[in-house]
C-alpha cells in the first residue's frame, strides 16, 4: 500500500494526473474529466472542481510528501476518474 502512495504522488508531481499536459489532444480532451470545465490541471482539481474534494492544497500534493491525507485524497481522484470512464 505504500508503494501505491508514491507512486501515486509521483504521478501528481510529473504531471501525469493532468489532462491539460496532453499537448497532442484536442482542446476538448485536455478538459478536466470530472466536471469539463476548460482546464485539466492539478490546481483545478486543488481548487476549482466541483466533483473533488477541496480540502487538499496543490503546494501539499507537489511537495512529494508521503501524508496519509494526500494518498487518501490521490486514490479517491483516481477512483472518481475511473467510475467516470466506464459510465460514459
Amino acid at each position: 500500500k505504500e508503494g501505491r502512495g508514491q507512486k501515486l504522488i509521483a504521478q501528481a508531481r510529473c504531471g501525469n494526473l493532468e489532462n491539460w499536459n496532453k499537448y497532442w489532444e484536442e482542446e476538448e480532451g485536455r478538459r478536466c474529466d470530472l466536471c469539463g470545465d476548460r482546464f485539466g490541471n492539478l490546481e483545478h482539481l486543488t481548487r476549482d472542481c466541483k466533483e473533488t474534494d477541496r480540502d487538499i492544497r496543490m503546494e501539499d500534493v507537489v511537495s512529494g510528501r508521503q501524508d496519509r491525507k494526500i494518498v487518501e485524497w490521490l486514490e479517491k481522484l483516481k477512483k472518481k476518474r475511473k467510475e467516470k470512464r466506464e459510465s460514459g
